[in-house]
């Protein structure tokens, strides 16, 4: 009967509200979760960048010095295995600076992997719930068809009874 299936109609209209609700909840939590990632893959562009910085400096200190360690031990002044320890440091210098970009590549290339994730996490949830709410539209829409469907019985029912009556008096 007519009044049932509006019944049925509130309560689908009740539960797809639900859905939409608890959607957005969702969402809400798994936005912040990838924010946190995207939040701590820029943290960790940012100390990589330190890290490099300071291995630049390093490794130009220790490129100053070689030549004049170099310049003193042909001069007799430093043993040759000073010269050698300096020249280990100015390579081992070089090869943190190598180990530094090398971080700060795999820092960027995180960043981007999350922050592409945010983005598909976004457009997704946005789609979700476009579809929700076209779903709850539809209805809604329903819903109402369904009562204007009762009206217009109801009005051809009353039509009939007047013509009845006019007939009969």
């Amino acid at each position: 009967d007519n009044q049932t299936q509006k019944w049925q109609k509130l309560a689908q209209i009740e539960q797809i509200k639900q859905q939409i609700q608890a959607l957005q909840q969702i969402y809400g939590v798994q936005k912040s979760e990838k924010l946190a990632q995207v939040k701590q893959a820029e943290q960790e562009i940012s100390s990589s960048q330190a890290t490099y910085k300071l291995a630049q400096i390093t490794l130009a200190a220790a490129e100053e010095k070689v030549p004049r360690y170099r310049q003193a031990f042909q001069e007799g002044a430093i043993s040759q295995d000073r010269l050698l320890e300096v020249e280990q440091a100015q390579q081992e210098n070089y090869e943190r600076l190598r180990q530094a970009s090398s971080e700060m590549e795999q820092a960027k290339s995180r960043l981007q992997e999350q922050q592409s994730g945010y983005d598909k996490l976004t457009r997704q949830k946005t789609a979700d719930l476009q579809q929700a709410l076209l779903r709850l539209q539809e209805q809604q829409s329903s819903y109402e068809s369904l009562i204007n469907s009762g009206k217009l019985t109801l009005l051809a029912t009353e039509k009939q009874l007047q013509e009845q009556e006019t007939e009969i008096t």
